[in-house]
């Protein structure tokens, strides 16, 4: 079986035509249920969920920055990721 040299930037365009293809099926979906998405957008009761990787955490300012950043979006839930472990 022989490939040719053009077949990857075949395989690139489907795959930007079926993400194409899902966005505006979501666009559709959201459309259609308006009011499902309007109950989310201005719900007081949402919960707010964030991950942040870091590194050298312990830096004091550094996590009285994070804090205050998680504050200022009303964020519920911060999960932290220290990324520079002591090996």
């Amino acid at each position: 079986m022989s490939v040719r040299p053009f077949d990857n930037i075949i395989d690139i365009n489907n795959d930007i035509g079926n993400q194409h293809q899902k966005k505006l099926k979501l666009n559709q979906f959201l459309s259609n249920n308006n009011s499902l998405l309007q109950s989310l957008t201005n719900n007081q009761h949402l919960i707010t969920i964030a991950q942040h990787n870091v590194v050298f955490f312990h830096n004091h300012t550094k996590q009285l920055q994070i804090i205050y950043e998680a504050y200022l979006n009303n964020i519920n839930i911060l999960g932290l990721t220290e990324i520079n472990l002591p090996s």
